[in-house]
């Protein structure tokens, strides 16, 4: 089965702290790839594909870890793994409330997308609408999915209407967003 061959390549990038390296037997995780990797093993949980529980769970204990230092941090780059991070956590059933109030408090500094991250976060996690509600709110910052390193804004339009759905299922934003994504198809 296609899912459980993915599964067992992914976990095949494992490292001895239970992140996630670049590519398989590689010995270097990164917080980008474990959150990444952690957000598709948190899926197949949840359309109930069979997860190997240790693996995860170290994988998870390594994203949660890799959170510390998220008060200083004060970059846009380094903040965005964080907001994939917390993503993450939360559609695996272990929320980090404590890095959500926090990635809040930061939002100035975080991109549309990464906004939207938190957003879809705190709404699995069951926490505060009216930081929904702000994070969902269109950016003040000249940002742009274009100044991103791997942006796209239809990934971003994307990641909003996901969050719409939740939030909000009657807002006319939904027809928006669903309407722009249809106009970006080609062939």
């Amino acid at each position: 089965d296609a899912v459980n061959h993915g599964i067992t390549k992914l976990l095949s990038m494992q490292t001895s702290s239970g992140g996630l390296s670049y590519w398989p037997g590689g010995g270097q995780p990164t917080l980008w790839n474990s959150a990444y990797g952690g957000l598709a093993l948190a899926l197949a949980q949840k359309q109930k594909f069979s997860v190997p529980e240790a693996e995860t769970k170290k994988l998870f204990g390594y994203i949660s870890e890799q959170l510390r230092g998220t008060a200083k941090d004060a970059t846009g780059y380094g903040l965005s793994d964080r907001c994939l991070a917390v993503y993450t956590l939360a559609l695996a059933n272990k929320p980090e409330p404590a890095y959500h109030d926090l990635l809040f408090q930061k939002r100035a500094k975080l991109s549309a997308e990464d906004r939207v991250l938190v957003a879809l976060a705190i709404l699995e996690s069951k926490g505060p609408k009216s930081m929904v509600d702000e994070l969902l709110k269109p950016a003040q910052s000249s940002d742009s999915y274009l100044d991103q390193f791997f942006g796209s804004v239809a990934r971003e339009n994307a990641l909003y209407l996901m969050a719409w759905l939740e939030h909000q299922p009657a807002s006319p934003r939904i027809d928006e967003l669903a309407t722009e994504l249809f106009s970006r198809r080609s062939n």
